[in-house]
């Protein structure tokens, strides 16, 4: 699996230093220099330095140590050993390091490089602590297993009890924005597969209201039917891999969010995910538009559970092929449908 998501862990240095003497040493070679300042009450605890070198973009940290005093939320950040940037991680497989000086795959925490061939998805600390550092956490856990899911990747059972604490879900409405919210869902869905697991799992970890907010009218589980059974059409028709990632992102939202008013979808999602007005507009469209799919290709008589098991007809598949073709450009969210 290819990854373009690159991250330096410098010792000894800030990140946003070692990036300017970088820049420094490559010279016309090296790209412009971008710092994400820290941020300690959204949970941005430590500013990031972001250059791009060799067509890639390089995220630059130093290593760092959090420690909590009782009753704070928010951490006393200081420069510390590689084992306390490891422990600090979401994930364990997230706690590997490559040394550039000695080549080899360093595991800190002694859990990555055993969970990594487990396939098993575990906070290098109690989940519960892990979560309370950043309970962004928990939907990274969730899109982690669903891009990772055909490669048997799983949650452990401990971290998917702690994702459904009420703490973690009052931290997610307290400590983290909107925006860094959308933007992690619109990574869980953006892929060939797993879009629809990501969904699940928020359902199951039960945290679908904290990430929609939408004081919903229709229970979770008929909205995650109505995306289970747009996918299961829309590969067996085969139009599903045909779609660019944005599309099926935006055809999924809309799908799982179709139990709704459009135009309530609207103003839920302007408000709780942050999207600027055109693309809370492209929700709406895609809304009306799954309405319509089901009103036009679900036969009354049966369930839409039902309907997804049917194979589909040449006629069935024809007139689902030309729905989607229907649906024009100005409806499809664009690349930076959920950042606005």
């Amino acid at each position: 699996m290819e990854s373009t998501d690159i991250d330096l862990a410098v010792e000894g240095s800030t990140g946003t230093a070692f990036a300017q003497n970088l820049l420094r040493d490559v010279g016309a070679q090296g790209g412009k220099l971008g710092v994400i300042k820290s941020n300690p009450a959204q949970s941005k605890h430590l500013e990031t330095a972001t250059v791009r070198l060799g067509g890639r973009s390089v995220d630059l940290a130093g290593l760092r140590s959090d420690v909590y005093s009782l009753g704070s939320r928010i951490p006393s950040v200081s420069a510390g050993t590689v084992q306390q940037d490891a422990q600090r991680r979401d994930l364990s497989i997230n706690s590997l390091y490559y040394n550039l000086d000695t080549q080899d795959v360093e595991d800190w925490t002694g859990m990555g490089l055993a969970d990594l061939e487990a396939r098993v998805l575990r906070t290098p600390l109690d989940p519960r602590s892990t979560l309370s550092d950043d309970p962004l956490r928990a939907l990274r856990a969730v899109r982690f297993e669903a891009q990772l899911a055909g490669y048997g990747f799983s949650m452990e059972a401990g971290l998917v009890e702690a994702c459904k604490t009420s703490e973690v879900r009052a931290a997610l409405d307290t400590k983290i924005s909107r925006e860094r919210i959308g933007v992690e869902l619109s990574k869980m869905l953006r892929g060939e597969r797993g879009g629809v697991a990501a969904l699940s799992r928020l359902v199951t970890c039960q945290l679908a209201d904290a990430v929609f907010k939408l004081g919903s009218r229709s229970s979770w589980e008929r909205r995650l039917e109505g995306a289970e059974v747009l996918e299961h059409q829309l590969r067996a028709a085969r139009v599903w891999r045909q779609l660019q990632p944005d599309r099926r992102g935006g055809l999924l939202l809309a799908s799982f969010l179709s139990t709704d008013h459009p135009s309530d979808i609207r103003r839920s999602m302007s408000t709780s995910l942050k999207l600027s007005n055109r693309s809370s507009q492209q929700v709406e469209q895609l809304v009306r538009a799954s309405l319509k799919w089901r009103a036009d290709l679900v036969p009354a008589d049966i369930s839409t559970r039902a309907f997804s098991l049917k194979a589909l007809d040449e006629g069935t598949e024809g007139q689902l092929r030309q729905w989607v073709n229907s649906i024009g450009e100005s409806a499809w969210l664009d690349a930076a449908w959920i950042a606005g």
